[in-house]
């Protein structure tokens, strides 16, 4: 005997993703959080082809400076901002 699912069948579906405005209001919550609770973060800020060029942000300075020096290796001048 076999089973049919109705059109409405909820198992059917896949999860929905939030809107932009949802992702953009929690990703806000995120670092207000992080802010409040004293986490530093690092960003890497480099030159390329006289453009300044921002990287990833690192949570922890250790890998942020490796980071830095593969950049003034490569291209000859790198800072790391703190967040």
């Amino acid at each position: 005997m076999s089973v049919r699912r109705q059109s409405g069948d909820m198992s059917t579906k896949h999860a929905t993703r939030p809107d932009k405005q949802t992702r953009a209001t929690v990703r806000r919550a995120a670092k207000e959080s992080l802010r409040h609770t004293g986490v530093q973060r690092f960003r890497l800020l480099f030159m390329r082809d006289g453009k300044e060029i921002k990287g990833p942000w690192f949570n922890n300075l250790t890998s942020a400076h490796q980071a830095r020096e593969m950049m003034v290796s490569k291209y000859g001048l790198a800072v790391i901002y703190i967040d």
